[in-house]
């Protein structure tokens, strides 16, 4: 089983504003960009549970067998910056 944390920037917002800051902001906006994001995840072929963690809420916990980190990254930078932050069997 796979544990990859991606750390997730949006495209559009306030210069430097992480996704838990657009999330606690913009309201129902917020909600589904959320949706979004966690929507996109979970179709990602090979993968368990999705979760959120750090302070500003900016990071992707994924869980999974099997998952492709290199087309999950790119999936993800299509909604906004995503670069993983560590990688573990």
């Amino acid at each position: 089983q796979q544990k990859i944390v991606i750390k997730i920037q949006t495209r559009g917002g306030p210069k430097g504003c992480v996704l838990g800051c657009i999330w606690r902001k913009r309201g129902d906006e917020g909600e589904g960009f959320q949706t979004k994001v966690m929507k996109k995840v979970a179709e990602t072929h090979g993968v368990i549970s999705v979760g959120i963690e750090g302070d500003d809420k900016d990071k992707l916990v994924v869980t999974g067998d099997g998952i492709d980190s290199a087309k999950l990254i790119q999936c993800l930078r299509k909604i906004g910056e995503a670069n993983i932050q560590s990688l573990e069997a």
